[in-house]
């Protein structure tokens, strides 16, 4: 039943396909020869690379690449949509919150001039 999962190879090693993003990890002890070495953490079964063989780190992060543009060509035009809208509400929000400050700052920097105004003006002798 697994065998008929759509897969990906690179570099020789293949890989099934599943709906979990995967991620490349390191670990932090290397091999003996001093060589890095990792796995890809979601992917099916116990997939390793090591920078001492041709499934090496690029070689790993380019099929978790190949994975995740897999993964969002499966979705439907309906969840892509509803995805882009809630990007555009965050989008959104986020402006909405950076015109908010922009204009609280700018308040801010008038009344700092409106003051230096009326310190520089009373300093020379005029009326404030």
């Amino acid at each position: 039943m697994l065998a008929d999962l759509p897969a990906l190879t690179v570099e020789g090693v293949t890989i099934r396909h599943n709906a979990a993003r995967w991620q490349v990890k390191t670990n932090r002890h290397r091999e003996t020869d001093g060589a890095s070495w990792g796995w890809i953490e979601g992917a099916p079964g116990n997939v390793c690379w090591s920078n001492s063989s041709r499934f090496n780190s690029s070689a790993a992060g380019e099929a978790v690449k190949l994975h995740h543009e897999w993964l969002e060509a499966q979705k439907s035009p309906d969840v892509r949509y509803i995805e882009a809208k809630e990007r555009e509400a965050k989008a959104q929000s986020e402006y909405d919150e950076a015109k908010r400050r922009l204009e609280i700052a700018t308040q801010k920097l008038e009344a700092c001039l409106n003051a230096t105004g009326r310190a520089a003006i009373a300093k020379f002798g005029g009326a404030a």
